[in-house]
């Protein structure tokens, strides 16, 4: 019975949902705690609590939206069957800033 409801669960569009999914779902607590982080950096700013506190607090949320490519790159490939490193190195290629001429 369970064979028969996944083999008709089984639609294109189904699958391709869920590999989207397995791709961006991974990343969703590191998104909540840049955000919860963020916040409090907010807080302690405008509240002119912990001054020296502050910048390193802000590092953190900062970094990690800085290399979302790379992680979303990475597990794209390992959802894909690729070599995750790869797909990493793909997407900071990607999103590189560096001098266009």
């Amino acid at each position: 019975m369970k064979a028969e409801q996944r083999a008709r669960n089984a639609t294109p569009g189904k699958l391709l949902l869920r590999r989207i999914a397995n791709i961006f779902v991974p990343l969703i607590p590191a998104l909540i705690g840049c955000g919860v982080l963020a916040g409090l950096n907010g807080l302690l700013i405008n509240l002119r609590w912990l001054p020296g506190v502050t910048g390193a607090l802000a590092v953190i949320p900062s970094a990690f939206l800085s290399l979302i490519a790379v992680f979303v790159g990475y597990n794209t490939a390992k959802e894909f069957g690729g070599t995750p490193v790869l797909g990493g190195a793909v997407a900071a290629v990607v999103v590189y800033p560096g001098s266009r001429r």
